[in-house]
């Protein structure tokens, strides 16, 4: 099994290839396939459920996780110790392929950045395999925006790759992303819990008694793994993941 972690985070990131034209083309390395072989592997052994705090140390040191175009790094800010994702066009994903979740909740602490549209964290969670799943995520720089439009873009959910945010938005206007109520200053820790509810997503801020957003699930896949998320060309902090399966 360790060898098999080695293989997946040693292919694990994305590489992007310029032509003489400017145009990027996304050359996806067998890591997708190495994850599901080794998640099936670790069903069929009938292992226990996972404690519900992870170590995100173990992360850095590539061990447990496959991060999905991105490099990864331990990172200490304050009180928190955590990893760090940098910062990389296309989005990435920290996996727990081993750890699987269908209802329940999955909670964490974030930071990101006060910088308008580079700055994007959050939690994947059913995913199917690297590039299907779906994602709550904050933008911190609209947190206090002066503008009341951008304050309603704070939180978003989406279903990768199908729903993205520009579909939800033009389709579903107001639906799928909200403001928050008592927003958190933008570049300051932020903890994000989720409640995943049968086709309910819970989404809650700081600890807070009313949910930021409510939506019904796009997806129809009731189990999958869980990540740490960050979008185009933002890197992200995160620390303290728990999760609690139902």
């Amino acid at each position: 099994r360790r060898a098999a972690w080695k293989a997946i985070n040693e292919t694990a990131e994305t590489k992007y290839m310029h032509t003489p034209g400017g145009n990027q083309m996304k050359t996806i390395t067998s890591q997708i396939l190495l994850l599901a072989l080794l998640s099936a592997s670790s069903q069929a052994e009938g292992q226990a459920t996972p404690d519900t705090t992870f170590n995100l140390s173990l992360l850095a040191r590539g061990e447990m996780w496959a991060v999905f175009n991105r490099a990864v790094t331990t990172a200490e800010d304050g009180q928190n110790k955590g990893i760090y994702l940098n910062e990389k066009a296309g989005q990435g994903v920290a996996w727990l392929p081993s750890f699987e979740i269908g209802d329940g909740v999955i909670e964490v602490d974030v930071k990101g950045r006060n910088e308008p549209g580079r700055s994007f964290v959050g939690i994947a969670f059913h995913g199917v395999n690297a590039e299907n799943y779906e994602a709550v995520y904050l933008r911190p720089f609209n947190f206090r925006s002066e503008s009341e439009e951008s304050r309603s873009h704070s939180v978003q959910y989406v279903l990768v790759p199908s729903h993205e945010w520009r579909r939800l938005r033009t389709e579903h206007p107001g639906q799928y992303e909200a403001a928050i109520a008592s927003p958190p200053a933008p570049d300051a820790w932020v903890h994000l819990r989720l409640e995943l509810d049968g086709p309910t997503v819970r989404v809650f801020i700081d600890r807070a008694s009313e949910p930021a957003l409510v939506i019904d699930r796009i997806s129809a896949v009731g189990k999958g793994w869980i990540g740490l998320w960050v979008g185009h060309g933002s890197d992200g902090i995160f620390a303290n993941l728990k999760v609690s399966p139902r």
